[in-house]
């Protein structure tokens, strides 16, 4: 077996409820078409009109096939029904002269705010596209997902026009999922990450339009997986999908930093004209009013904050979960050799009547709590079926992919010791066992 086959397959099983990658949505059909004899040239009032025309017919194509279902669940077969019943669909479009951006689907789940819009090109020309930023009452939402989500400083999409003869998507479709927004001080510095508010507030998609300033190159990204790229290039760079990797070929004087305060675009604006790459030559926002100040699907609350087991204690400060994932905030605290021990190869929550494990990962804080508590939060993957009853809180003994029977590295020679769930093999006897209430 290959490494990196190896590798690709433990990662997509690392979690039970980890999703396939992004699956592609276009709801803008490519249209080519050419009469020899007579030209003819749209206005740009009327490829507006039809851009803005498709957009809202995509509105009710994505109540059919939604492109947050397909994040967290893969295809619509496998979702809820009490989360496709609550995806709102709030038609909001904003169209210029060089970009249409639509936010198509929110969903709210108690925990994060999950967005869903377009963007899409409605000119002739080849355009890059960068997502500028999302912000909830003015703050920076988080922004979990694909690399484009992360804008200018490390990928956007080229859309329309072609790319050494190859046609670019018209369109492109992206997904956000926030749980924090990234908040700063009156003096402009970074003062932390904050819970999303529970309460009506305003949120705002921004995308930043650049027009190519050297003829972009089409590249197979496949050849640089696992390559330290040093060559550099003065034209942006593309895959037949309208991908841009931003960050592959920019020599490392233009790898600036922003903060949360700041646009992407304003800060490597100067940098992509000075390589010859693009330059900025439009912005496209969309502002509505989102309410978060209820749960929109039924959610299960810890019945008691408190555990104990083997001498250590856990508290746990926050939790959520619902079939759209959550997290799970707390402190272990106890012996310091046996929290360790406990620690030395992790930590899962587990649904051993579900059969799979619900956390994505785990984050450790560097510094003990002021009582001396191991601070940690765990992310939570989405829930298809029956919302558990009963969560545990288990070490990590050992893994082997081999043991997972929907894995196509399963080997049914393999005996499996007591405690697999997965490619995991947990310590149930040192568990804590966390009891579950619906909320409905």
């Amino acid at each position: 077996m290959k490494e990196h086959e190896l590798r690709n397959a433990l990662n997509a099983h690392i979690s039970s409820c980890q999703l396939p990658a992004h699956r592609k949505r276009q709801i803008m059909a490519q249209i080519k078409g050419e009469e020899p004899s007579v030209k003819r040239k749209l206005s740009v009032s009327f490829v507006l009109v039809l851009v803005t025309m498709m957009l809202t017919l995509s509105v009710a194509f994505a109540l059919v096939q939604s492109s947050i279902v397909d994040e967290l669940y893969g295809s619509d077969e496998n979702a809820p029904q009490d989360v496709i019943d609550h995806i709102l669909t709030p038609k909001e479009t904003t169209v210029t002269p060089l970009g249409t951006l639509s936010v198509d689907e929110i969903l709210y789940d108690g925990n994060a705010l999950h967005v869903a819009f377009t963007v899409a090109n409605p000119t002739s020309e080849t355009l890059l596209y960068t997502v500028d930023g999302l912000w909830l009452n003015g703050s920076s939402l988080d922004r979990i997902g694909r690399l484009t989500l992360e804008g200018a400083g490390s990928a956007g999409v080229l859309l329309g026009g072609e790319v050494d003869g190859v046609p670019m998507p018209l369109s492109e479709s992206l997904y956000n999922k926030a749980a924090f927004t990234h908040e700063v001080d009156e003096g402009g510095k970074y003062a932390g990450m904050q819970p999303l508010p529970r309460e009506k507030a305003t949120l705002k998609v921004a995308m930043a339009i650049w027009r190519p300033i050297n003829a972009p190159q089409l590249v197979d990204y496949k050849q640089f997986e696992g390559v330290n790229v040093t060559e550099t290039r003065n034209c942006l760079v593309t895959d037949e999908n309208g991908l841009s990797e931003l960050w592959l070929f920019r020599p490392r004087k233009y790898n600036l930093t922003y903060g949360p305060a700041e646009r992407a675009s304003d800060v490597y604006a100067a940098a992509f004209k000075e390589m010859g790459w693009a330059e900025l030559v439009d912005t496209v926002e969309v502002e509505l009013e989102v309410d978060l100040s209820a749960a929109m699907i039924p959610s299960a609350e810890i019945s008691q904050p408190e555990y104990t087991q083997d001498g250590c204690r856990l508290v746990i400060s926050s939790f959520e979960l619902s079939h759209a994932g959550g997290m799970l905030e707390g402190l272990l605290f106890g012996d310091d050799d046996e929290i360790l021990r406990m620690l030395q190869n992790g930590l899962g929550l587990v649904d051993r009547v579900g059969n799979r494990v619900l956390n994505n990962g785990t984050i450790w804080d560097d510094e003990l709590s002021k009582d001396g508590g191991y601070r940690f939060t765990m992310e939570l993957g989405p829930i298809t079926g029956e919302l558990p009853q009963q969560l545990y809180l288990a070490p990590v003994v050992d893994l082997n992919i081999k043991w997972d029977e929907t894995s196509n590295f399963y080997d049914p020679t393999q005996i499996k010791p007591e405690g697999v769930i997965g490619v995991f093999q947990f310590d149930f006897s040192r568990a804590f066992c966390i009891n579950l209430d619906m909320n409905n």
